[in-house]
Protein backbone atom coordinates (compact mmCIF):
# COMPACT_ATOMS: atom_id res chain seq x y z
CA UNK A 1 0.00 0.00 0.00
CA UNK A 2 2.95 2.33 0.03
CA UNK A 3 2.26 3.39 -3.59
CA UNK A 4 -1.17 3.79 -3.34
CA UNK A 5 -0.65 7.40 -2.35
CA UNK A 6 1.92 8.13 -4.60
CA UNK A 7 0.85 6.81 -8.20
CA UNK A 8 -2.81 7.20 -7.56
CA UNK A 9 -3.36 10.22 -9.66
CA UNK A 10 -0.77 10.43 -11.86
CA UNK A 11 -1.96 10.30 -15.48
CA UNK A 12 0.31 8.24 -18.08
CA UNK A 13 -0.50 11.31 -20.82
CA UNK A 14 1.28 13.63 -19.34
CA UNK A 15 4.61 11.19 -18.85
CA UNK A 16 3.96 10.09 -22.57
CA UNK A 17 7.24 9.37 -24.46
CA UNK A 18 8.03 10.12 -27.89
CA UNK A 19 10.11 7.55 -30.40
CA UNK A 20 11.19 7.43 -33.19
CA UNK A 21 8.80 4.93 -36.23
CA UNK A 22 9.38 4.98 -40.04
CA UNK A 23 6.10 7.17 -39.73
CA UNK A 24 7.85 10.11 -37.60
CA UNK A 25 8.12 10.38 -33.65
CA UNK A 26 5.02 8.36 -31.61
CA UNK A 27 3.91 8.16 -28.12
CA UNK A 28 3.76 5.36 -26.45
CA UNK A 29 0.45 4.26 -25.11
CA UNK A 30 1.01 2.07 -21.58
CA UNK A 31 -2.11 -0.17 -22.83
CA UNK A 32 -2.64 -2.80 -19.96
CA UNK A 33 0.17 -3.94 -17.36
CA UNK A 34 1.00 -7.23 -16.12
CA UNK A 35 -1.89 -6.78 -13.07
CA UNK A 36 -4.34 -5.34 -15.16
CA UNK A 37 -4.09 -7.89 -18.04
CA UNK A 38 -4.00 -10.53 -15.27
CA UNK A 39 -7.21 -8.81 -13.79
CA UNK A 40 -8.97 -8.51 -16.52
CA UNK A 41 -8.19 -12.55 -18.23
CA UNK A 42 -9.16 -13.86 -14.72
CA UNK A 43 -6.30 -14.80 -13.48
CA UNK A 44 -6.62 -17.25 -10.05
CA UNK A 45 -5.71 -15.51 -6.35
CA UNK A 46 -2.16 -16.73 -6.21
CA UNK A 47 -1.30 -15.39 -9.42
CA UNK A 48 -2.61 -11.48 -8.79
CA UNK A 49 -0.76 -12.17 -5.00
CA UNK A 50 2.05 -12.93 -7.02
CA UNK A 51 2.48 -10.22 -8.88
CA UNK A 52 1.44 -7.49 -6.11
CA UNK A 53 4.28 -9.08 -4.39
CA UNK A 54 6.83 -8.42 -7.66
CA UNK A 55 5.64 -4.82 -7.83
CA UNK A 56 3.25 -3.42 -4.68
CA UNK A 57 2.94 -0.41 -6.79
CA UNK A 58 1.05 -2.00 -9.41
CA UNK A 59 -2.13 -2.00 -7.81
CA UNK A 60 -1.99 2.13 -7.89
CA UNK A 61 -0.82 2.45 -11.04
CA UNK A 62 -3.42 3.53 -14.10
CA UNK A 63 -3.17 2.70 -17.67
CA UNK A 64 -3.65 4.67 -20.68
CA UNK A 65 -7.17 5.19 -19.77
CA UNK A 66 -6.25 6.34 -16.21
CA UNK A 67 -7.71 2.76 -14.72
CA UNK A 68 -6.20 0.91 -11.58
CA UNK A 69 -7.14 -2.81 -11.91
CA UNK A 70 -9.57 -2.43 -9.54
CA UNK A 71 -11.94 -0.81 -12.00
CA UNK A 72 -11.08 -3.55 -14.30
CA UNK A 73 -11.74 -6.27 -11.75
CA UNK A 74 -15.14 -4.84 -11.16
CA UNK A 75 -15.76 -4.08 -15.03
CA UNK A 76 -14.47 -7.69 -15.86
CA UNK A 77 -16.85 -9.26 -12.97
CA UNK A 78 -14.30 -10.77 -11.74
CA UNK A 79 -14.37 -13.09 -8.86
CA UNK A 80 -15.00 -11.74 -5.19
CA UNK A 81 -11.31 -12.81 -3.68
CA UNK A 82 -9.48 -11.30 -6.45
CA UNK A 83 -11.36 -7.86 -5.56
CA UNK A 84 -10.89 -8.10 -1.72
CA UNK A 85 -7.23 -8.68 -2.67
CA UNK A 86 -6.81 -5.57 -4.58
CA UNK A 87 -8.65 -3.54 -2.00
CA UNK A 88 -6.20 -5.11 0.81
CA UNK A 89 -3.09 -4.33 -1.28
CA UNK A 90 -4.33 -0.46 -2.16
CA UNK A 91 -7.50 0.89 0.11
CA UNK A 92 -6.78 3.82 -1.50
CA UNK A 93 -7.84 2.42 -5.29
CA UNK A 94 -11.53 2.43 -4.02
CA UNK A 95 -11.39 6.42 -4.45
CA UNK A 96 -9.18 6.01 -7.58
CA UNK A 97 -11.24 7.77 -10.28
CA UNK A 98 -10.17 7.41 -14.15
CA UNK A 99 -9.75 10.20 -17.09
CA UNK A 100 -13.51 9.85 -17.50
CA UNK A 101 -13.80 10.74 -13.44
CA UNK A 102 -14.97 7.21 -12.65
CA UNK A 103 -14.45 5.30 -9.26
CA UNK A 104 -14.09 1.24 -9.34
CA UNK A 105 -17.58 1.05 -8.27
CA UNK A 106 -19.20 2.82 -11.04
CA UNK A 107 -18.01 0.39 -13.43
CA UNK A 108 -19.94 -2.92 -12.07
CA UNK A 109 -22.02 -4.53 -14.42
CA UNK A 110 -25.67 -3.72 -13.52
CA UNK A 111 -26.29 -7.69 -13.84
CA UNK A 112 -22.98 -8.84 -11.07
CA UNK A 113 -25.41 -7.61 -8.57
CA UNK A 114 -23.43 -10.18 -6.17
CA UNK A 115 -20.56 -6.92 -5.84
CA UNK A 116 -23.05 -5.21 -4.36
CA UNK A 117 -22.53 -6.24 -0.53
CA UNK A 118 -18.52 -5.74 -1.65
CA UNK A 119 -18.91 -2.48 -3.00
CA UNK A 120 -21.23 -1.23 -0.14
CA UNK A 121 -18.59 -2.83 2.57
CA UNK A 122 -15.35 -1.42 1.03
CA UNK A 123 -16.69 2.01 0.98
CA UNK A 124 -18.49 1.51 4.58
CA UNK A 125 -14.82 0.44 5.60
CA UNK A 126 -13.13 3.12 3.94
CA UNK A 127 -9.34 3.13 3.16
CA UNK A 128 -8.05 2.86 6.79
CA UNK A 129 -9.92 -0.30 7.53
CA UNK A 130 -8.36 -2.14 4.61
CA UNK A 131 -4.69 -0.45 5.48
CA UNK A 132 -4.66 -1.36 9.28
CA UNK A 133 -6.01 -4.80 8.08
CA UNK A 134 -2.86 -5.15 6.11
CA UNK A 135 -0.99 -3.88 9.24
CA UNK A 136 -2.57 -6.66 11.12
CA UNK A 137 -2.23 -8.78 8.54
CA UNK A 138 1.48 -8.05 7.82
CA UNK A 139 2.03 -7.94 11.65
CA UNK A 140 0.42 -11.66 11.76
CA UNK A 141 3.09 -12.75 9.36
CA UNK A 142 5.87 -11.30 11.21
CA UNK A 143 4.50 -13.07 14.19
CA UNK A 144 4.36 -16.06 12.26
CA UNK A 145 7.76 -15.65 10.52
CA UNK A 146 9.40 -14.91 13.98
CA UNK A 147 7.95 -18.14 15.77
CA UNK A 148 9.45 -20.14 12.91
CA UNK A 149 11.98 -18.82 12.83
CA UNK A 150 12.52 -19.23 16.60
CA UNK A 151 11.59 -22.95 16.05
CA UNK A 152 14.37 -23.44 13.37
CA UNK A 153 16.69 -21.90 15.72
CA UNK A 154 15.44 -24.38 18.44
CA UNK A 155 16.06 -26.95 16.10
CA UNK A 156 19.54 -26.00 15.16
CA UNK A 157 20.24 -25.61 18.60
CA UNK A 158 18.96 -29.03 19.78
CA UNK A 159 20.49 -30.16 16.35
CA UNK A 160 24.30 -28.65 17.62
CA UNK A 161 23.55 -30.49 20.85
CA UNK A 162 23.22 -33.67 19.94
CA UNK A 163 26.11 -33.85 17.26
CA UNK A 164 28.06 -32.36 19.95
CA UNK A 165 27.37 -35.07 22.38
CA UNK A 166 27.92 -37.67 19.46
CA UNK A 167 31.13 -36.62 18.94
CA UNK A 168 32.19 -36.23 22.29
CA UNK A 169 30.58 -39.91 22.50
CA UNK A 170 32.58 -41.16 19.83
CA UNK A 171 35.62 -39.46 20.91
CA UNK A 172 35.27 -41.33 24.64
CA UNK A 173 34.38 -44.72 22.41
CA UNK A 174 37.42 -44.09 19.92
CA UNK A 175 39.66 -43.54 23.60
CA UNK A 176 38.06 -46.85 25.03
CA UNK A 177 39.02 -48.51 22.22
CA UNK A 178 42.42 -47.45 22.08
CA UNK A 179 43.24 -48.19 25.67
CA UNK A 180 41.89 -51.42 25.29
CA UNK A 181 43.38 -51.99 22.35
CA UNK A 182 47.30 -51.06 23.49
CA UNK A 183 46.47 -53.36 26.96
CA UNK A 184 45.45 -56.40 24.37
CA UNK A 185 48.83 -55.62 22.59
CA UNK A 186 50.67 -55.58 25.92
CA UNK A 187 49.17 -59.06 26.82
CA UNK A 188 50.00 -60.28 23.65
CA UNK A 189 53.80 -59.01 24.24
CA UNK A 190 53.98 -60.48 27.76
CA UNK A 191 52.27 -63.87 26.07
CA UNK A 192 55.08 -63.92 23.78
CA UNK A 193 57.71 -63.97 26.18
CA UNK A 194 56.23 -66.31 28.66
CA UNK A 195 55.89 -68.73 25.42
CA UNK A 196 59.36 -68.33 24.28
CA UNK A 197 60.79 -69.13 27.74
CA UNK A 198 59.06 -72.12 27.95
CA UNK A 199 59.90 -73.10 24.92
CA UNK A 200 63.48 -72.31 25.79
CA UNK A 201 62.89 -74.19 28.90
CA UNK A 202 61.59 -77.56 27.63
CA UNK A 203 63.72 -77.34 24.57
CA UNK A 204 64.69 -81.07 23.90
CA UNK A 205 62.30 -82.15 26.81
CA UNK A 206 61.29 -84.94 23.93
CA UNK A 207 64.72 -86.45 23.03
CA UNK A 208 65.19 -86.30 26.84
CA UNK A 209 62.07 -88.39 27.44
CA UNK A 210 63.22 -90.70 24.04
CA UNK A 211 66.65 -91.13 26.43
CA UNK A 212 64.85 -91.70 29.84
CA UNK A 213 62.01 -94.30 27.92
CA UNK A 214 65.07 -96.20 26.54
CA UNK A 215 66.76 -95.99 29.61
CA UNK A 216 63.85 -97.41 31.50
CA UNK A 217 63.07 -100.45 28.98
CA UNK A 218 67.30 -101.23 29.25
CA UNK A 219 66.92 -101.01 33.20
CA UNK A 220 63.32 -103.13 32.79
CA UNK A 221 65.23 -105.85 30.25
CA UNK A 222 68.28 -106.32 32.87
CA UNK A 223 65.78 -107.03 35.99
CA UNK A 224 63.96 -109.80 33.43
CA UNK A 225 67.41 -111.41 32.95
CA UNK A 226 68.28 -111.27 36.69
CA UNK A 227 64.94 -112.68 37.72
CA UNK A 228 65.51 -115.46 34.74
CA UNK A 229 69.31 -115.92 36.60
CA UNK A 230 67.95 -116.14 39.90
CA UNK A 231 65.28 -118.72 39.22
CA UNK A 232 67.93 -120.41 37.25
CA UNK A 233 70.63 -120.75 40.95
CA UNK A 234 67.57 -121.20 42.61
CA UNK A 235 67.16 -124.41 40.47
CA UNK A 236 70.85 -125.47 40.77
CA UNK A 237 70.50 -124.71 45.02
CA UNK A 238 67.87 -127.07 44.81
CA UNK A 239 69.63 -129.53 42.82
CA UNK A 240 72.67 -129.30 45.23
CA UNK A 241 70.64 -129.64 48.45
CA UNK A 242 69.14 -133.00 46.90
CA UNK A 243 72.83 -134.13 45.86
CA UNK A 244 74.17 -133.01 49.64
CA UNK A 245 71.33 -134.97 51.37
CA UNK A 246 71.91 -138.06 48.92
CA UNK A 247 75.40 -137.81 50.02
CA UNK A 248 75.23 -137.49 53.63
CA UNK A 249 72.28 -140.47 53.67
CA UNK A 250 75.03 -142.47 52.00
CA UNK A 251 78.18 -140.75 54.13
CA UNK A 252 75.67 -141.95 57.33
CA UNK A 253 74.91 -145.40 56.09
CA UNK A 254 78.33 -145.54 55.26
CA UNK A 255 79.30 -145.55 58.80
CA UNK A 256 76.44 -147.47 60.51
CA UNK A 257 77.79 -150.34 58.26
CA UNK A 258 80.99 -149.89 59.58
CA UNK A 259 80.45 -149.94 62.98
CA UNK A 260 78.84 -152.65 62.88
CA UNK A 261 81.77 -154.37 61.75
CA UNK A 262 83.44 -153.61 63.95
Amino acid sequence: SNGCANGGMSSPRAKQKLIPTLLGQRPVRWRMLPLHAAVLFGAPVPVVKAIIKANPNACSSPDDQGMVPLHLAFRAGVEEDVVVTLVEACPESIEMVDYKGRLPSMLVPKHAMNYADTVAEAFIRGPSHYYWSARVSGADRSRIQMEAADKVKALEDSIKQQNSMSERLLDETQQQLTDEIEALSLENIALKERTAFYEAKYDGVEEKEKVLVDHTNSLAERLRLTSLSEEHLATKLAKLEVSLKKKEAELEEMKTKSQEKK
